[in-house]
């Protein structure tokens, strides 16, 4: 069980590593995560958005952060097999473009 246990270790911070790369590429956008956890804390700074409804409208569903005091922020599981993580960070893309983009986003 232990060569299986570090082989899960190893791939949950192969993607912890991806999302944490993945989200610096957009301005107004931060990334943390928990020490013991497979979760990424997404937060913006763009204005009044609501993340976990743009994502909504691009078919992502993310843990809203409304949830958690934070309308602009959402909550990642990256435990995840890589091809799942980079589909799903391929949905958020155009979104986290759009937002950064235009500093604010209106309807």
């Amino acid at each position: 069980g232990w060569e299986w246990h570090q082989s899960l270790l190893a791939a949950l911070r192969a993607n912890r590593d991806r999302v944490a790369q993945w989200v610096h590429q957009f301005p107004g956008f931060a990334c943390t995560h928990g020490d013991a956890s497979f979760l990424s804390w997404i937060t913006q700074t763009l204005g009044a958005v609501d993340l976990d409804q743009e994502l909504a409208r691009a078919g992502v569903r993310l843990s809203g952060g409304r949830n958690f005091g934070d309308p602009s922020a959402v909550r990642l599981n990256f435990g995840c097999s890589p091809a799942t993580l980079e589909d799903a960070l391929m949905h958020m893309e155009p979104i986290f473009s759009q937002l950064s983009s235009n500093g604010d986003h209106h309807d």
